[in-house]
């Protein structure tokens, strides 16, 4: 982390809380990805996967004695095993999962660790009561801790997401109708003895964030501590509504065709042709989007948004949506990476008037900042951008980004859960268009190339 940014003294724990099939591990992962892009390094502790490791090693021990795997081999994952009158099973499950927390606090000690998520249905008083008393024994200071809980209500979700858990793990090989079943049985298992957050957490002071039908309601208590507060307000943004995230550099700049970094610069000729043909294609695209969804009220149809850099060559290649149509909006969030005393330069006059700055910039590519007032390094930019992300997630509407290579370069490493390492190796080339369109199950990201013999784009096949 560079200079400007101070990493918080604070280490956190998320605990989540909830029913089986209300969207927990989706929520941890998203989590996860948006504070691990914001360098608060975040790893997330799943018990069921744990629960699922174990059989295979009993299995693994069963089938040296054994010509073949036994019968019960799917025991640890049918309704049977979450049956709270099964003391056998309900042990077993208090073992895993004490044994999850344990590595958790033990990793969340070691190197730059700030946040862990404890991932599992930790439905009752019970069982928060131990993990808290587990984490309140460790030697060091004790991290803090923020419950978090997702209900569902909404029963068309509740069913979509139970039939994505049959596709889980725990149900592979199995006869999707028996699946749903016992899946039904599993959840009614914990139904039996579920206890939401509430009275009992608000008299210990214990901070909690109550997440309902996945951001329709948000309900919080006593959140305190910088880390509690980036969760918090990454989850007040979070929706499911499914739409289209268009991500493009400016069309060939005059100094993109000499290769001078960090100017304003009027489009050539080709960056012309690429703004008018990107404006079509964008629209054909969305229009056969709008058909796959079929008909939707009027006041309910997604509108286009054009957000752009304030950079001349990033406004002229939006210059094609008309304004009485589209918003377009220019956002100096959006500008490319402050060359400092650069600006203007190539990277050839740049390598032989600055030698060691070309040397320190390839042997630190990311932390990097060019010398110079106003001079970024990638890093300073996740700060620059985090403000847009929070928009990208909390808009329901198609959106179209028109912005810079270091610029993509953040946003792709968000949108693909990289690791900072590969923020500077993240490959942008002009005449490309990326398309993210955020799904209930994660993000997908595809590519599109500009063909100028056609005039027209076509996907590349990762």
């Amino acid at each position: 982390m560079t200079e400007r940014h101070a990493m918080p003294s604070n280490k956190l724990i998320i605990v989540m809380v909830g029913l089986p099939a209300r969207g927990k591990s989706y929520i941890t992962k998203k989590l996860a990805r948006y504070l691990n892009w914001l360098q608060l390094e975040t790893t997330i502790f799943n018990v069921g996967e744990r629960r699922r490791a174990t059989a295979c090693d009993c299995l693994e021990d069963e089938s040296k004695t054994h010509a073949t795997a036994p019968a019960t081999s799917t025991a640890q994952h049918s309704a049977d095993f979450f049956d709270p009158s099964n003391k056998r099973a309900v042990s077993q499950r208090d073992e895993i999962a004490l044994s999850t927390l344990r590595e958790l606090l033990d990793h969340l000690q070691v190197g730059n660790s700030r946040v862990a998520i404890f991932d599992a249905t930790n439905s009752t008083v019970q069982r928060r009561n131990s993990i808290l008393d587990t984490i309140s024994q460790q030697k060091e200071e004790a991290p803090d801790v923020l419950f978090l809980e997702s209900r569902c209500f909404d029963e068309t979700l509740l069913e979509h997401n139970m039939r994505l858990k049959l596709k889980g793990p725990d149900y592979e090989k199995v006869d999707p109708a028996l699946a749903l079943v016992d899946f039904r049985n599993r959840v009614k298992m914990y139904e039996t003895s579920y206890e939401s957050l509430g009275d009992y957490e608000e008299s210990l002071g214990v901070s909690y964030l109550k997440l309902i039908d996945v951001g329709r309601k948000l309900v919080a208590f006593n959140i305190n501590g910088f880390l509690a507060a980036q969760t918090i307000e990454f989850l007040v943004n979070f929706h499911l509504s499914e739409r289209q995230i268009w991500i493009t550099r400016n069309g060939e700049s005059e100094d993109d065709c000499v290769r001078r970094i960090g100017r304003h610069s009027p489009l050539s000729t080709t960056g012309q042709q690429y703004a008018q043909s990107m404006t079509k294609f964008i629209l054909h695209q969305l229009s056969i989007w709008e058909k796959d969804k079929g008909t939707v009220p009027q006041d309910r149809k997604q509108k286009l948004n054009i957000w752009t850099s304030m950079m001349t060559q990033a406004i002229q290649t939006a210059q094609h949506f008309t304004t009485a149509q589209y918003m377009v909006k220019n956002s100096p969030l959006l500008n490319d990476l402050h060359a400092g005393k650069m600006t203007g330069m190539t990277f050839e006059e740049i390598n032989q008037q600055y030698p060691r700055e070309m040397a320190d910039r390839k042997a630190a590519p990311v932390s990097y900042r060019w010398p110079g007032p106003g001079g970024e390094a990638h890093l300073d930019m996740i700060y620059r951008l985090r403000a847009v992300i929070l928009e990208l997630e909390r808009s329901k509407d198609h959106i179209l980004l028109i912005t810079h290579r270091a610029v993509m370069r953040v946003l792709l490493t968000y949108f693909e859960g990289l690791s900072r390492d590969n923020i500077a190796n993240v490959d942008v080339p002009l005449n490309t268009l990326y398309l993210v369109e955020p799904h209930p199950y994660g993000v997908s990201v595809k590519t599109f190339q500009f063909c100028a013999d056609s005039q027209w784009f076509y996907e590349k096949k990762q």
